[in-house]
This record gives structure tokens, C-alpha cells and sequence, in this order.
């Protein structure tokens, strides 16, 4: 059994919003016609992802920056008394800022009730970092798979490998990696490898930094750093119901290069509804994913092996509440289970007896929230929770006790039923020691090995029994960040 909790705690007081924020930022600054700075310009920001307006001033030189505004489409309105109100549309991106100057003429130049209206450039002048932002219409088109950890093909550069979930980029290796989903770092402990869940189906954005990325948050700078962000409810209720199957029959046969065959079955039931509770200020979205796979009329040298079943159920609730049009909070919770039977006995010369089953539990908790506390500082607060539980255990369970002093008492007649039994293979060569040792074996051959493809006779070097352990892994991290944010 392995049991490992993680924790860190930071508290930053520096001018950057705190590391892996779900949140995005508009800067920019207002002019005149002479190209001077112009304060006291009131900004009115607005966003269906925004439950009241955000509100900002400019400085004595004309400067503003709105901070911690969740990822979406917005409109800015920016007015002033002796200036033509003008507006811009912008969309703010996750872990980036969007950046938004604006000249203003006067109002005795401009005609009466004319309003100015641009679009925003989604360039990001403020870093040299190498970024990609990738929202869920473009993730839905593409065909990348349904868990989070398909999302890695879409980096440039980087290998990807379906069973270690991670691949050298920008030079270092694949622990370099970081990868956190709503802003939460779900790599495995010491190893570098992502979870193999959860799923994207309610991905809203991704944003991924390669060179530049930042060391913040127990970052390797050296290779990739990928986040998300999970879809928000709105003032308008919104829903979809999806199922999608794949039948083993419109698959070809699957045969591995170990000569095992199988026919597989695939299917996912995903469901998300999302709205106002109150108008507003408060938002909620819920939504349910369940992806099942079947390998059945499995076989290998054996003969038939039990159909492989994995089933899983991933539940995601979140609310956004914004009590004043300053304060800004985001609480949610994902919670993931699936079971599985008869794995592991894909191999040509493994009984069935050998299969395992198991179960593994995915949980992630996040609460956050900010505070406009001036129009130039800004007070952040997170707190995150992951705990990943996995639990491997054969399907076959040997009866067999050991005594106290460790010793067992091991029936020859009946090893496939205790514990796992490889079965040896004869040694060539004629020397007596090799006749002997071919001789002792040629019993348990005969009993415990597979019939050969070719010769029809029984063969050595298959297992049987029952798998050969139970494995336990159990990972824990909390998280705490605290964070004021000011421009002098």
C-alpha cells in the first residue's frame, strides 16, 4: 500500500495575479487625440460568464487593468464627461491578458449618440512567453480523444505516448511536465505522469506555455506547462445530452502483436445543464460523463478469455457568485469512479484465472475568489484539493494461508490455484543436468502449459492462476494561495 499527501502554501504580494488562476486579464490605456493619457475614464466591462458587471477607472496617466475575469466573450464600454462614449468587444483568455488601448475624442468633435466599436487583438504584448489557447469548439471538432490527458496532442512538438501520458518538449524530459486541470496540478507525485483522468467533455479553454514557461507553483521551466478551465453556468439556461457508440462490429478485429484477439465496444454518455439560480449573481452548471469499454470473444493461446469491462462515472458541479460587482467567487467539485474486471490477460500465453480488476477514484475541490478592493489592487484567494485513489486486486483469489512463520504448504497438483504459477519452458542442449532438469518440468507442462499453435502439443513459458498482487496507490495535495495584487 502506498499513501502519499502533498501540500504547499503561498502567499504572494507582488503585481502578477497568483499562480494557475482560472481567470485571464484586460489592460490597456486611454488617450486623447494628442495622444495624452486620460483619467477618470469609467469602464464598464460585461460578459455572460460575468454574473454583475466589472467596473474600473483610469489612472493619472490614462492606464487600467481588470484582473481575474473568467475566460470569455466581453464587451467594454468606456465613457467620460467630456469624451464620446466608445465600446470594444474582446475576448479574454485563459492565464493570458488581452490588451486594449483606446483613443477617445472629445465630445464636441465626435457626432451626438455615435458610439466607436472595435475588436481587440488577442495578442499578448506582456510576455515572451510561447502560448497556445485552445477553446472547446475547436476541441470538439477535432477528433482528440475524451480525456484530459488527449489534450497533449494537441501541443506542437511534443510526443505523446497513450500509455505514460507524458513526452519530452523544449528539450527536457516528459517529467518536466506540469499539468493542471482547473488550475489544480494533477501530476502524480515524484513521477511526472498525468492521471488518466478526467475527462475534457466540459472543457471550456485550455492554455498551454512551452518555451518561457514560468517556474511558478513547483513548475520545470524546461518543458510544458498545460491548464484548463470547465464551462460556467450563465444567466441563460443551457443543455446538451450527448451518447455516442462505437460497436465492435463497424471495428476491425483487434489483434495485439502478442496474437491475443479481441472485439471492442466503446461508449460515452456525457450531460451538462447550466443557468442562473439567481439572476444576476448567482450561476451554476452540472454536468455527467460516463465512458464505457468492452473487450469481448477475447482469446489467446488459453483458449477463450472473460470479457474485460471498465465502466466509469464523473459528476462536475460548479457555482459562480458574485455578491457585489467587486467580489467575484468560484466553487466546484469533480468526482470520478470506475471499476473494472478481467484485465490484464491480453498476452497469448496467459490463463484467464490471471485477470484483474480493480477500482479508481478521482477528487477535485476548488474555491476561489477575488476583490476589487481599488480600481488599481486586488485581493485573490485559492484553495484546491486533489486526491487520487487507485486500488488493483486479482480476479481470482488463491485460498492458500501462510503460517505465522511465513512457510506454505504448496499442493504440486493444484498450483493455477495458488497464486500465480509461470509454467517453464524446456532447456536445450543434451547435458545430463539439462535431460534432468527437462524431465522434472515435463509433468507441469503437460498439466499447467498451453497447446501449441503448430504441434498441437503442450507447451511451456504461459502463466496461470491468479494474478500476483493486490496494489494500493493512494495521492493527496492541498493547496492554499493568497495573493494582493496592486499597480503603484
Amino acid at each position: 500500500m502506498n499513501k502519499r499527501y502533498w501540500g504547499s502554501l503561498a502567499l504572494v504580494l507582488v503585481a502578477l495575479p497568483a499562480a494557475a488562476q482560472q481567470t485571464g486579464t484586460i489592460t490597456g490605456k486611454v488617450t486623447g487625440k494628442n495622444g495624452q493619457g486620460i483619467a477618470g475614464v469609467r469602464i464598464d466591462v460585461t460578459a455572460n460568464v460575468l454574473p454583475q458587471p466589472r467596473r474600473a477607472l483610469t489612472s493619472e496617466t490614462g492606464e487600467y487593468r481588470l484582473p481575474f475575469l473568467p475566460p470569455g466573450e466581453y464587451v467594454l464600454t468606456y465613457t467620460h464627461a467630456d469624451m464620446a462614449t466608445e465600446k470594444r468587444s474582446a475576448s479574454v483568455v485563459l492565464q493570458q491578458n488581452t490588451a486594449i488601448n483606446v483613443s477617445m475624442a472629445t465630445a464636441k468633435v465626435a457626432s451626438a449618440n455615435v458610439e466607436v466599436v472595435a475588436q481587440a487583438t488577442l495578442m499578448d504584448t506582456s510576455s515572451a512567453e510561447l502560448k497556445t489557447s485552445i477553446n472547446f469548439e475547436v476541441i470538439n471538432s477535432l477528433p482528440v480523444g475524451h480525456d484530459y490527458r488527449d489534450l497533449i496532442k494537441l501541443i506542437p512538438g511534443v510526443q505523446y505516448s497513450q500509455d505514460t501520458t507524458r513526452g519530452p518538449s523544449a528539450g527536457g524530459s516528459g517529467q518536466d511536465n506540469v499539468h493542471q486541470f482547473d488550475g489544480v496540478n494533477v501530476n502524480l507525485p515524484l513521477f511526472g505522469t498525468l492521471s488518466a483522468e478526467p475527462s475534457n467533455a466540459d472543457v471550456d479553454q485550455i492554455a498551454i506555455v512551452q518555451g518561457g514557461a514560468s517556474a511558478t507553483d513547483f513548475n520545470r521551466s524546461a518543458g510544458f506547462s498545460i491548464n484548463s478551465v470547465s464551462k460556467s453556468g450563465t444567466n441563460t439556461f443551457k443543455g446538451e445530452l450527448l451518447y455516442q457508440i462505437m460497436p465492435a462490429n463497424l471495428v476491425a478485429k483487434r489483434r495485439t502483436i502478442s496474437t491475443a484477439e479481441f472485439e471492442q465496444s466503446l461508449s460515452y454518455t456525457t450531460a451538462n445543464v447550466g443557468g442562473p439560480i439567481v439572476k444576476e449573481n448567482l450561476f451554476f452548471f452540472i454536468s455527467y460523463y460516463r465512458p464505457t469499454l468492452t473487450q469481448e470473444h477475447r482469446s489467446n493461446f488459453y483458449g477463450p478469455v472473460p470479457e474485460l469491462d471498465s465502466t466509469r462515472d464523473e459528476f462536475f458541479g460548479k457555482l459562480t457568485f458574485a455578491p457585489t460587482p467587486t467580489i467575484l467567487f468560484n466553487a466546484s467539485y469533480r468526482t470520478s469512479d470506475r471499476e473494472y474486471q478481467h484485465y490484464g490477460v491480453g498476452g497469448p500465453a496467459t490463463a484467464a484465472s490471471a485477470s484483474s480488476g480493480g477500482k479508481s477514484t478521482l477528487d477535485i475541490g476548488i474555491l476561489e475568489g477575488s476583490w476589487a478592493v481599488t480600481p488599481s489592487s486586488f485581493l485573490n484567494f485559492k484553495y484546491t484539493s486533489f486526491a487520487n485513489k487507485t486500488q488493483e486486486r486479482p480476479d481470482t483469489l488463491s485460498g492458500v494461508k501462510p503460517a505465522l512463520d511465513g512457510s506454505v504448504n504448496l499442493n504440486v497438483n493444484a498450483l493455477d490455484t495458488q497464486g500465480l504459477f509461470g509454467v517453464p519452458s524446456p532447456r536445450l542442449g543434451g547435458t545430463p543436468p539439462e535431460l534432468a532438469y527437462n524431465a522434472f518440468i515435463a509433468p507441469l507442462i503437460t498439466t499447467y502449459g498451453y497447446s501449441d499453435p503448430t504441434t498441437g502439443l503442450p507447451k511451456g513459458g504461459g502463466n496461470v492462476g491468479g494474478a500476483s498482487q493486490f496494489n494500493t496507490q493512494d495521492f493527496f495535495r492541498r493547496s492554499y494561495q493568497l495573493a494582493y495584487d496592486a499597480v503603484f
